[in-house]
C-alpha cells in the first residue's frame, strides 16, 4: 500500500490458515505495531499507516492478501518502494 517492501517469501510460513503468514518483516522499521488485545498487534505500513494485518503473539505475522504486491525473484522494487534516506 505504501510501497515499502514489508515481507519476503523467504520468510513465508505455511499455516494453512488461508492468510499469507510470515515469520518477520523485511525490515523492522517498515512496519509499525499497535497493540490490539493482550497478545496481538495490528501491523501498519510505516510510510502510510495503512492496515496490513496482525502479528499474533511473537510467533508470526498474518497479512491481508490485498495489501501485498508480489515481485518475481530478482526483480527490483519500483523506485517509490525504496525507503526514504534519512536526512
Amino acid at each position: 500500500l505504501g510501497g515499502l517492501p514489508v515481507f519476503s517469501s523467504d520468510d513465508a510460513l505455511d499455516l494453512t490458515s488461508g492468510w499469507p503468514a510470515f515469520a518477520k518483516p523485511v525490515a523492522a522499521d517498515h512496519v509499525v505495531l499497535r497493540a490490539d488485545g493482550e497478545t496481538a498487534f495490528e501491523v501498519l505500513c510505516a510510510r502510510t499507516g495503512a492496515h496490513l494485518g496482525h502479528r499474533v503473539s511473537d510467533a508470526y505475522y498474518c497479512v491481508n492478501a490485498a495489501a501485498l504486491v508480489v515481485l518475481q525473484p530478482g526483480a527490483s522494487p519500483p523506485p517509490g518502494s525504496l525507503p526514504v534516506a534519512a536526512a
